[in-house]
């Protein structure tokens, strides 16, 4: 581990070596008035006695000129402790070297300085670069320390035992700025370190912390250990990480009841990643859903992803017994009836409730309409072609800006498996409809190449209104679905809530078949002139069923009627696929659960059944008729779950009154509604593990993404806490910094 390695590292200077002077004075100030002495040892005394003797200095006459890398006597104006010895032709540290021979160094001091007191230091090309380490050493100010302590009479041994208090709280305030430094990178989702660590985010920002502090500085710059390894980094990231986890399973076992929702996707190293987060209902009836971490798989069977769901939980510390809803996508290996992850997980705890995502479930209604009606699907797939064959070339793309008036919107792309982008794709080829007739147009007839022969076919389409009317059909009707799919993505509705939203779109959307001829007028009449008049796409037969004299809207208007059929199967559809799509045991066992709470006792058995370990029925109705007279004196109507909740919101201490009530209610808002956290995780994925970043361990990436994904978590950490955890994990941590209680 990272501790195994911290000791097998280099030495920390600080645990053997003192410093000399206080912050507050100038070192080679105290330097220059203690220099100029030295330690000896006294004969048959074993205290330090004081002896004038300057260190010896060549003169000019020794110095040979011819050779640039000899000595230089000005050396000694700067660091006036040097000692040149003529027969060695080597630098000596006289301070070092006096106190040294009075065995007035710890062993491994001495053995650091060794250079500067024994071997000599002979490498003048790096001289002043060398002298300036050795002065700035710990062991170089130990020995001025003591010189200093002697002429003064100090007891060095209490001394020396508040310095080193001193200097490892200093430590200790530069480990601090390392956590946070590593915490804000984290946080902010930026790379700690690349392919060099000199030039990282990490190394960097902590040189750019050390311009506002000297402490900072002094420890960048020092030659021992610094603590900023990869896997320092690494047990730090992880410290932090668990810390945040520990909080959200704490959070979890309060609720006691929680709802699972998982999904998987490959990350940019083709891995495959199965995210997993858990919802809950805090007391106050406030749902909560949490990203709990990535988690690499080697298999996507469902029989492998439940074992990985299991070992989740089971590293939590959670029970699968108080799971109460689970929350997928579509997919067969989590969704299937019979062997899906459900399936499982229903198994072992047949009250988590499964619920296909309704956002997924929403957008396969729409992929469904369009595939069904050949003119919607022919007019999405150009819409999808002709917003790529602008965007994907800057030099178009700048020639069609040209055509845009300055209201205008952006181009929006589209992309298949985007639950909300249809509308706002196709509602900006209408918006840029004009622009993009004079764009096509001028491109067909300057361009030579096979773009100019792409952007006439695309102008042939642009100027024929079947393209135009089925594009403001679809835009009409996905418009509804687009603000429904926007909602249900939120984190505090609850599936009847999802349900009632639903149920109201497919209304919504049945009704508009009475507007076909107020759309019908709005579309004629905001055709741009480009556009070709209204006609059929052929001549048709008349059926041969319809007499001769019959006054039928085909003999009337048959161009309209061919655009109000489209329009109304475009309709059809849409209702089709939300009532068969929508009618799940869910969404029944809900409406089941507020006719209840609304006073329907019809199905109070079959709810008292399903959970009969967590609620007492009779407490259940007397406590609901409770609330029915609560509600009744402040005019309160009860018309569904969400009024009852909003009730609880309004009075906190009902919950005190009417628990059962209260926990029935929590049990309901447990359930999952969609899978919207668990999609959301992806895009984090993606700006956490890029292909710059692709080689990053799981380990890392799981605690660099809980950092990420829990910002106001990760920013409220006790950083103290986190810095004694990584302290007391090694020896060598203990002596080098000093630990939050005895600071």
């Amino acid at each position: 581990g990272a501790g195994a390695k911290d000791q097998n590292s280099r030495p920390d200077e600080s645990e053997a070596t003192i410093s000399a002077t206080k912050k507050s004075e100038n070192p080679s100030n105290k330097r220059s008035s203690t220099l100029d002495r030295f330690v000896t040892k006294s004969a048959g005394s074993s205290e330090f006695a004081l002896v004038k003797q300057q260190p010896k200095q060549p003169t000019n006459q020794q110095q040979e000129e011819k050779s640039k890398r000899l000595f230089n006597p000005a050396w000694k104006d700067k660091f006036p402790w040097i000692q040149f010895e003529e027969d060695k032709k080597a630098v000596f540290c006289s301070v070092c070297l006096n106190v040294a021979n009075t065995k007035g160094f710890a062993a491994n001091a001495a053995n650091r300085a060794s250079t500067f007191m024994s071997k000599g230091f002979v490498n003048f090309k790096k001289a002043l670069e060398r002298f300036e380490k050795h002065d700035n050493s710990g062991c170089h100010r130990e020995a001025v320390y003591k010189m200093a302590a002697v002429q003064t009479n100090i007891n060095v041994i209490a001394q020396i035992s508040d310095e080193k208090k001193r200097q490892m709280a200093v430590n200790r305030s530069c480990l601090l700025k390392i956590i946070t430094t590593l915490r804000y990178l984290a946080v902010q989702g930026l790379a700690v370190r690349g392919s060099n660590d000199n030039t990282s985010n990490f190394t960097n920002l902590l040189k750019l912390r050390a311009e506002d502090s000297s402490e900072m500085r002094t420890w960048i710059n020092r030659d021992g250990y610094r603590w900023c390894s990869h896997d320092v980094q690494n047990e730090i990231l992880d410290l932090m990480s668990l810390a945040i986890q520990r909080n959200l399973v704490t959070r979890v076992k309060k609720a006691k009841y929680f709802g699972v929702m998982c999904d998987e996707t490959p990350d940019a190293s083709r891995k495959e990643q199965f995210v997993f987060c858990i919802r809950i209902v805090s007391d106050s009836l406030e749902p909560e859903e949490m990203f709990i971490g990535f988690y690499q798989v080697e298999s996507t069977t469902s029989a492998s992803l439940f074992r990985t769901v299991m070992d989740v939980l089971m590293r939590l510390d959670i029970t699968v017994n108080d799971c109460r809803g689970q929350g997928y996508d579509g997919c067969p290996n989590v969704s299937g009836l019979y062997n899906g992850v459900q399936a499982k997980i229903s198994e072992l705890e047949e009250r988590a409730l499964f619920v296909h995502c309704l956002a997924h479930s929403l957008n396969l209604v729409a992929q469904d309409t369009i595939k069904s009606i050949p003119c919607c699907r022919d007019a999405l797939s150009i819409v999808k072609e002709m917003i790529t064959f602008v965007r994907d070339s800057p030099k178009r793309l700048s020639v069609f800006q040209s055509f845009q008036t300055d209201e205008s919107t952006q181009l929006r792309p589209l992309c298949p498996t985007r639950w909300s982008v249809r509308f706002t794709s196709m509602n900006s080829i209408l918006n840029n409809y004009r622009a993009l007739v004079e764009f096509m147009e001028t491109l067909s007839t300057k361009d030579r190449t096979d773009s100019g022969a792409k952007a006439a076919g695309f102008l042939r389409v642009l100027n024929s209104f079947n393209f135009y009317c089925v594009l403001n059909f679809l835009v009409k009707f996905f418009a509804h679905i687009d603000s429904v799919n926007t909602a249900l993505q939120s984190i505090k509705i609850n599936v009847e809530q999802g349900h009632r939203m639903v149920s109201t779109l497919k209304d919504t959307i049945s009704h508009m078949k009475e507007d076909f001829e107020s759309v019908w007028e709005q579309i004629c009449l905001k055709k741009p002139e480009e556009v070709s008049p209204p006609e059929l796409p052929r001549r048709r037969k008349k059926p041969k069923n319809l007499k001769a004299d019959a006054d039928s809207e085909y003999d009337k208007d048959p161009t309209k009627t061919h655009f109000r059929l489209i329009y109304e199967s475009i309709i059809d559809e849409i209702v089709e696929c939300i009532q068969w799509r929508f009618d799940t045991k869910a969404f029944k066992f809900m409406l089941k659960a507020e006719q209840f709470l609304l006073g329907q006792n019809d199905k109070k058995e079959e709810i008292a059944s399903f959970y009969r370990d967590d609620i007492n029925m009779e407490s259940l109705l007397q406590q609901r008729e409770m609330l029915f007279d609560i509600m009744n004196g402040k005019n309160k109507q009860r018309e569904c779950l969400q009024s009852f909740i909003d009730m609880f919101k309004e009075e906190p201490s009902l919950k005190e009154v009417l628990p059962e009530v209260h926990k029935f209610l929590r049990l309901l808002m447990t359930i999952p509604v969609t899978s919207a956290t668990a999609e959301r995780s992806f895009s984090g994925l993606k700006r956490l593990k890029t292909f710059l970043r692709s080689t990053m361990t799981q380990q890392r990436l799981n605690s660099l993404a809980i950092i990420n994904f829990h910002k106001a978590e990760a920013e409220g950490l006790n950083i103290d806490q986190i810095a004694d955890e990584f302290i007391t994990k090694s020896d060598i941590r203990k002596r080098t910094f000093s630990l939050c209680n005895l600071r």
